[in-house]
């Protein structure tokens, strides 16, 4: 599902404000920043976030609600999460992006 942001879209560079799901294919949660109880703050093109996060904020204005399903070159590539996400493991990503700073 989207649901459309106001504003400008965040662009490389700005610092943002991120709820995230990161989910496997069969639905079941691997991490979300709402266990936290505040949002996920980074830079854009910092690498502190997976590319697939990254590229899709770069689509999102604040107030934007989209899920994208990653393949595992955009998310963790070759790097095994636990048993259940092995390497190469795609990934269903449900982001909304609170704010740019």
């Amino acid at each position: 599902h989207q649901e459309e942001g106001e504003g400008n879209v965040a662009q490389w560079g700005d610092e943002v404000s991120v709820q995230y799901i990161l989910s496997y294919l069969d639905g079941d949660m691997v991490d979300s920043s709402y266990e936290y109880g505040e949002p996920m703050q980074f830079t854009i093109g910092k690498g502190e976030m997976i590319p697939a996060i990254e590229e899709a904020l770069m689509t999102m204005a604040p107030g934007a609600k989209a899920t994208v399903v990653s393949p595992s070159s955009q998310g963790f590539g070759d790097i095994a999460i636990n048993e259940k996400m092995p390497a190469y493991s795609p990934l269903v990503i449900e982001l909304e992006l609170v704010e740019i700073k």
